[in-house]
């Protein structure tokens, strides 16, 4: 188990996020975003069958269109909660993914934290 300490405080910005599930087909509507300006780290504005919005990791669609417009099917489960963690809080490392961990808090809390908010794994 890796454990991370959270070296800046973080405040879940989405009530409502937006997930999917394998096979489902998603809407992209053509905004992208590389996070922190890293070109490795690309996010698809996305809406759910359920009609949820939000961001997903590129990877999370199969090959979406050169314009990243349109119908993209979903190949893996999906959920963009984010967590609230406070300075100095220990959470451990479940996924890495865009430049955010998925992290489980110790009350079991789990959620996305970006990784510039976190600091060293034990």
């Amino acid at each position: 188990m890796t454990t991370l300490t959270i070296t800046r405080a973080y405040t879940t910005q989405y009530a409502d996020p937006i997930r999917c599930k394998p096979g489902e087909v998603l809407t992209l509507t053509g905004r992208v975003d590389a996070w922190e300006g890293n070109a490795d780290w690309v996010w698809l504005w996305a809406i759910a069958p359920d009609g949820r919005e939000g961001w997903l990791p590129a990877d999370v669609v199969e090959a979406p269109g050169p314009m990243h417009v349109g119908a993209a099917r979903a190949h893996r489960d999906y959920d963009a909660r984010e967590l609230t963690v406070l300075v100095g809080e220990k959470v451990e490392l479940l996924e890495t993914a865009g430049g955010w961990h998925l992290c489980r808090a110790a009350d079991g809390r789990t959620g996305w934290v970006p990784v510039s908010h976190t600091g060293d794994e034990s």
